[in-house]
Order: C-alpha cells, then sequence, then structure tokens
C-alpha cells in the first residue's frame, strides 16, 4: 500500500480514503510507533474523503500525546488544494 523511505519518511497511498482506511490506520500506527519523527510524504495523493482527513487528524493527535515531532510534507497540488479549502492545511501546519 503505502512506502517508507530509507529516512523514516511514510508516503501515503494515491487515495486516502474509506477503501483505505484500516489498512492504511494499521501502517500509519505502526510506523508512528516506530518512528521518533513522524514525516508524511503526500506528493502521489489524488483522492483523499472525510475518512481520509480524520485518519491524518487522528495521526497528528496521536503524535502530539507521544511527544512526537509531526509534518506533512510534499502535498500533491490536488491534496494541497483539499486541504486549503477545508482548512486542514493551517491545523496540520500549526504543530
Amino acid at each position: 500500500m503505502s512506502t517508507i523511505l530509507e529516512d523514516s519518511i511514510y508516503i501515503l497511498p494515491e487515495k486516502v480514503n474509506a477503501t483505505t482506511l484500516e489498512s492504511l490506520k494499521i501502517e500509519l500506527i505502526n510506523y508512528i510507533e516506530k518512528n521518533d519523527v513522524v514525516t508524511l510524504d503526500g506528493s502521489i495523493v489524488e483522492e483523499l474523503d472525510a475518512l481520509g482527513f480524520q485518519l491524518i487528524l487522528s495521526a497528528q493527535k496521536l503524535c502530539i500525546a507521544k511527544s512526537k515531532p509531526f509534518s506533512l510534507i510534499d502535498a500533491s497540488n490536488i491534496f494541497r488544494k483539499i486541504l486549503e479549502i477545508t482548512g486542514l492545511l493551517e491545523i496540520l501546519e500549526d504543530e
């Protein structure tokens, strides 16, 4: 589904939605547990729905609870526009 690069960056899949939610949730929790710094790469995301928003916010909240730095990098154009329209970009950048 997703890829973790050598420098511990988690690349989100093309679809972050209801169809990928369960497996992505498990992968993200494992990734957060294993890394001191959490970096999500959104460069290939093409589809993001409300459940995907919730998952990303939940990942950020888990990082805050565990005192781990969280960042979202390289958001694809469509991903960035969706985040801007919903106001989620500001929330994620305030971290």
